[in-house]
């Protein structure tokens, strides 16, 4: 045997005197030589030399794809050796391309099953942003990593707006960590949650919720979904309609009658309706001279 040689004795042999044995402690894409012996009356006796490599990390422990609204990720360790000695294992995920267990969210897991595989899910997504995540396993207290993967993080998606009720149906990426939901809108042109918002704490199992607006300007609206989390507010794509508006009727200069028209949604239950006029180009009702109904 070589100076530098491991020797792993056998004291239990088969009827037929084989024998099974694994070998611990391997280094990673590395190529071993190995022989059995047996040792009689003060000499050994060998087989032939065999040889094997082992695999890398990247090839033993297999990052799942992720399950994008449930933000699950399924994992194979391609190794049975390895499993009789792994003390942790889990997904770490985060910002960084290459994140790690010690500076980066993680998630661990203690139940791998005989096959290999276990089953992780992330929480506290970052929105808005590529989110990196790998699978790792810990063994002898060393973190071996598999392939880094990446996904979308977090998003909240404005859904389309159904004026017979001016009800939106909008959609969360991933049903996880909110603390509310809804809609904002007004006449700026990227509404925030300080303008009109319509809210809710109930979102179905599809991710879905739904708001109905009510007191809707006059003029252009534009609307867009928020996510509240953790004190930070996270918005969808911002996307208009037509509000309420008052177009103003041809006078019929015989009677000087005039005929307009009001678009108006629910939540103004009293109006001041009527037609100012005067000499002026633009005229307002600070004029002297209006008509009024009621």
């Amino acid at each position: 045997m070589a100076v530098n040689s491991i020797k792993y004795p056998i004291k239990k042999f088969d009827k037929d005197y084989s024998f099974t044995l694994s070998l611990n402690g391997l280094d990673s894409v590395t190529t071993y030589y190995y022989r059995s012996y047996i040792y009689f009356e003060g000499n050994f006796f060998y087989s032939d030399v065999q040889e094997f490599t082992t695999k890398s990390p990247l090839d033993i422990i297999q990052t799942g794809n992720i399950e994008s609204d449930s933000c699950t990720v399924k994992t194979f360790i391609n190794s049975k050796n390895l499993l009789d000695h792994i003390q942790q294992c889990g997904i770490s995920y985060g910002l960084n391309k290459l994140p790690l267990v010690a500076t980066d969210s993680t998630v661990t897991t203690n139940a791998i099953g005989s096959d290999g595989r276990f089953t992780l899910k992330m929480r506290n997504i970052p929105f808005d942003t590529i989110v990196n995540y790998r699978a790792y396993v810990r063994v002898n207290n060393v973190d071996y990593y598999g392939p880094t993967l990446q996904f979308q993080g977090n998003t909240v998606r404005t859904g389309i707006i159904n004026i017979s009720d001016y009800t939106v149906k909008s959609h969360l990426k991933i049903n996880d960590g909110y603390k509310e939901l809804g809609v904002c809108y007004g006449n700026n042109e990227l509404p925030t949650i300080n303008d009109k918002r319509a809210y809710t704490n109930t979102i179905d199992s599809l991710n879905v919720f739904s708001v109905n607006l009510t007191d809707i300007p006059f003029g252009k609206v534009y609307y867009r979904a928020y996510m509240a989390m953790s004190g930070n507010i996270y918005y969808g794509e911002v996307k208009s309609f037509d509000g309420n508006e008052i177009a103003t009727g041809k006078c019929d200069t015989t009677t000087y009658s005039i005929t307009s028209t009001l678009k108006i949604t629910k939540g103004y239950e009293s109006l001041d309706m009527g037609v100012c006029y005067s000499d002026k180009a633009e005229p307002t009702i600070d004029d002297n001279l209006i008509q009024k109904m009621n």
